[in-house]
């Protein structure tokens, strides 16, 4: 028998979550009939033939659970609740004693909830402010996964980072002072780190190298170990001091003499227009003397604008 990767369409499992009350010895479970658009069907149903569509009432879709992730004075506790068709994707709060789910904020994709801080298990961004009365995530609902807040009683949100670029590895000051993240506000490819105020305002730029950095902070705060790369460069390691406009200074030297004797080229960052009219970023390495060329295509006469 030959071992191979499952089909995309196989079966997926399904998970419950049940509490487990010490004092009544006695567990019991979250039910998820209470949940906002459990019952709902996609959206893609409506493209098929009635014949084809079960028009039964329909059951709960089937949920994963993140969490909990506690207040740090222990009173609440926020679940990340995400459809099995991945459409939906809750934040709940979760009453111990009743098993009950009180809805934070619903995040809804007719295609695919996913993004930065988002999708996946590995880059999640859920958690609690000091005052352990707001919370805080990541979503796309303006198409582009940023930073918000909400005050889990009254239901009140603020949108902290907003714009065309993306929010990743978003982390808060271990003396909750700031948002840490990286960004790439300066081109969707170049990802740099920034830090932010805890009640918001402008980002900072931290590494100003273009490139791609994912940067460490020291746990007390005042340096930095960044592993840099950049399109023609491979990663290396910097400690840089915790400021904007600090010099990084590398510590790592990794290349040998054949890498740096060869002429790696640096790519052109340009954009394209797809087939559905968006602009796609691409990298471009362009022969510095294509066969065939003539010498007016040389001087770039006749060129397309990039």
């Amino acid at each position: 028998m030959r071992r191979t990767h499952t089909k995309v369409g196989a079966p997926e499992e399904t998970q419950e979550l049940g509490i487990y009350d010490r004092k009544r010895d006695t567990v019991y479970y979250l039910q998820t009939d209470s949940i906002p658009g459990i019952f709902d069907r996609p959206a893609y149903l409506a493209e098929y033939e009635a014949d084809d569509v079960d028009t039964t009432t329909p059951e709960a879709r089937e949920v994963w659970y993140r969490g909990p992730v506690w207040s740090d004075d222990g009173r609440r506790a926020l679940l990340d609740i995400r459809s099995h068709d991945h459409k939906d994707r809750w934040l709940m709060t979760l009453n111990l004693e009743t098993a009950g789910l009180t809805l934070v904020d619903r995040q809804h994709d007719d295609a695919w909830i996913g993004g930065p801080g988002i999708s996946g298990w590995w880059d999640i961004a859920v958690g609690w402010l000091p005052d352990n009365r707001g919370a805080w995530f990541q979503s796309e609902a303006t198409g582009y996964s940023h930073l918000y807040t909400v005050d889990v009683e009254s239901g009140k949100k603020r949108q902290l980072t907003r714009g065309e670029w993306e929010v990743s590895f978003l982390e808060m000051s271990r003396d909750k002072k700031y948002w840490y993240f990286n960004g790439n506000l300066a081109h969707p490819g170049d990802r740099r780190f920034y830090r932010l105020p805890l009640a918001g305002g402008e980002p900072e730029e931290l590494t100003p190298r273009p490139g791609r950095s994912r940067v460490y902070i020291s746990p007390d705060g005042t340096r930095l170990a960044i592993r840099h790369s950049y399109s023609n460069r491979p990663w290396q390691l910097y400690i840089q001091d915790n400021r904007p406009g600090a010099e990084p200074v590398q510590v790592t030297d990794a290349l040998s003499d054949e890498f740096r004797a060869y002429p790696w080229r640096d790519p052109e960052l340009i954009q394209f227009e797809a087939e559905d009219g968006a602009m796609v970023w691409a990298r471009l390495f362009r022969p510095a003397d294509p066969p065939g060329r003539t010498e007016a295509q040389g001087r770039g006469e006749g060129r397309k604008d990039r």
